[in-house]
């Protein structure tokens, strides 16, 4: 009676263990579906350019994708744990707010357009926010996609962190369910506690899944999913939408059946094969057909991989390019038109520099004849009016040159005139000629290198245009200070350094030196006059004959321009 009633609990314990194992094939089965999605879903969003963030109801941040750091700045663990007021102006954060409540009274999905900071300064964004709901169909988050309509960028979702959480969940939650085999083996009562774990599990996958498809569906991109046979796997609301059908209609059936034209067929084909073949994603452009017409998409096509690495499957994301397509052109038109008007405003330029500089030498040659007529008759005052009217006459005239310079210079008219000259000669003339502005500022000139510099082969001209707008610019902004200029040749090159312990600039400032016509503030022209002209002028120069100038300055310390010439510049004929 014993071993019959042995046999019988074997029998029964057999039949539980059976009942137990089909159980455990029905979860991993469902292991492999999740993970399938999330292979699916990473895909996707490693792909994408949208925000992508979750809030719960408190609207402290739970979630985050990459790309939301990117655009904001912000490093996650800035971020989760915090609300808006904690980054955004308090304008920007309350209205956020508002948006999730009415999302939360409405009780349904609702997409937005409003005005968001990036690291590029403000964009607009269309934002989809979705409710999310847990087991007992309570809202416990508020989940939002933006995507930037300004330019339409690239789709980059980042969604790593989920699913590397989804693994890690159902990783533990297939050890447990071994360890549970395992007792179920020796364990009668364990039945009851198996069932109840593998309901939670079961519970957490369908909400996992229903939130993928929430994201999906909410993008305002179409996504479409494509197998190795060319056919829809997958269609979010948008692909459908934008063709006109229904996502059920277009599963498992190929671009052909849906009746796509064959060119288009062949070129996204062909783009298909060649992800599946490489494994590296596709990046291209083309005309679609939709229900609103032909529009143009920028597509990417990126592989989907199983767990052994192996191409299952291919997702393509399209993004209207149309609005983009037209801004371009607009903005090349616009340019063309601005180069233009560019163009005759050097002619305007130089035709009226050239009216205004004949008769401003006439003046200063009438002036000096004045000036020789007067100093033999003995009169005292007037000489001295005659050289203000000489020295001012002069500075307008030089004002003119370096309009004539620019202009020339824009219109591409400036030509060069080589020939070997004596470098230290005409550095010493240089210097002899802004010594009076140096001494009026009661500034100290320190000349070094100069003796043995040789001979050079250039445009002496230009050369000392140069190094006299160099020297003149340190001479009157440093005032009771020291200016040095120093000369050295090394190898092929000629280094002229001009150093002062001026006002000095600040990186703003350094950013509009060399624009014609622009000082560093409206302050400085008043302060020290001049039209902004030299500086522009004497890279200009550098550049005609393949050298530079650059600039190292701070505020209250003072500036160093640095000149790199050749010692030979070429000639542009040869």
């Amino acid at each position: 009676m014993r071993f019959i009633n042995l046999e019988k609990k074997n029998e029964k314990l057999k039949k539980i263990n059976q009942e137990l194992q089909e159980q455990l094939k029905i979860y991993q089965q469902k292991n492999l579906e999740l993970e399938k999605k999330q292979r699916i879903l990473e895909a996707i969003i490693d792909n994408s350019t949208a925000i992508i963030y979750i809030q719960d109801i408190e609207g402290k941040y739970i979630l985050i994708n990459p790309h939301f750091t990117k655009t904001f700045n912000l490093e996650k663990e800035q971020v989760i744990g915090k609300t808006n007021y904690d980054f955004f102006s308090r304008e920007i954060a309350e209205n956020s707010s508002h948006i999730n409540q009415i999302v939360t009274e409405a009780n349904r999905c609702l997409t937005v357009e409003e005005i968001l900071p990036d690291k590029n300064g403000y964009n607009s964004y269309i934002s989809t926010k979705f409710p999310l709901y847990n087991l007992d169909g309570c809202l416990y988050a508020i989940g939002s996609i933006s995507t930037n309509i300004n330019y339409r960028k690239e789709l980059q979702i980042l969604l790593a962190n989920i699913n590397e959480e989804l693994e890690n969940r159902v990783a533990e939650r297939t050890i447990c369910l071994k360890q549970l085999n395992e007792q179920l083996k020796i364990e009668m009562n364990a039945k009851t506690q198996a069932n109840e774990m593998a309901e939670k599990i079961a519970n957490e996958l369908s909400q996992h899944m229903r939130t993928v498809d929430s994201i999906l569906n909410a993008s305002v991109d179409p996504i479409y999913l494509f197998d190795t046979s060319s056919k829809y796997t997958y269609v979010n609301r948008k692909g459908a939408e934008s063709l006109g059908m229904n996502p059920n209609d277009m599963i498992g059936k190929t671009p052909t059946e849906l009746g796509f034209s064959q060119e288009i067929i062949q070129e996204f084909d062909e783009q298909i094969k060649k992800v599946f073949t490489t494994g590296k994603l596709v990046k291209s452009e083309g005309c679609f057909p939709t229900r609103k017409g032909e529009i143009d998409y920028e597509y990417i096509i990126s592989p989907v991989v199983d767990r052994e690495d192996n191409i299952e499957a291919v997702v393509s994301i399209f993004r209207d390019i149309t609005e983009r397509r037209h801004t371009q052109l607009e903005l090349e038109l616009a340019k063309e038109a601005a180069e233009a008007a560019n163009q005759a405003k050097s002619r305007f330029l130089a035709n009226i520099s050239h009216e205004l500089k004949t008769p401003l030498n006439a003046i200063i040659g009438y002036g000096d004849l004045l000036h020789e007529e007067i100093n033999d008759l003995g009169y005292q005052d007037l000489p001295n009016d005659l050289n203000k009217i000489r020295l001012e006459s002069q500075k307008l005239l030089k004002m003119i040159q370096e309009i004539i310079d620019i202009s020339k210079i824009e219109a591409n008219k400036m030509k060069l005139y080589l020939e070997d000259f004596n470098l230290s000669s005409l550095i010493k003339n240089v210097v002899k000629s802004v010594e009076p502005l140096v001494v009026k500022n009661g500034n100290i000139l320190k000349v070094e290198g100069v003796e043995d510099i040789g001979i050079m082969y250039a445009d002496p001209i230009k050369v000392q245009q140069i190094i006299s707008n160099l020297l003149s610019n340190s001479a009157k902004f440093t005032h009771q200070g020291e200016i040095n200029l120093r000369v050295s040749r090394q190898r092929d090159k000629i280094v002229i350094c001009v150093t002062d312990n001026g006002v000095g600039m600040s990186l703003d400032q350094i950013k509009y030196l060399f624009r014609p016509f622009t000082q560093s503030d409206e302050s400085t022209t008043r302060q020290y006059g001049g039209t902004g002209l030299g500086l522009a002028i004497s890279q200009r120069f550098c550049q005609m004959m393949g050298g530079n100038i650059a600039v190292d300055s701070k505020v209250s310390l003072g500036s160093t321009f640095t000149v790199c010439l050749p010692t030979e510049v070429a000639d542009s004929k040869s």
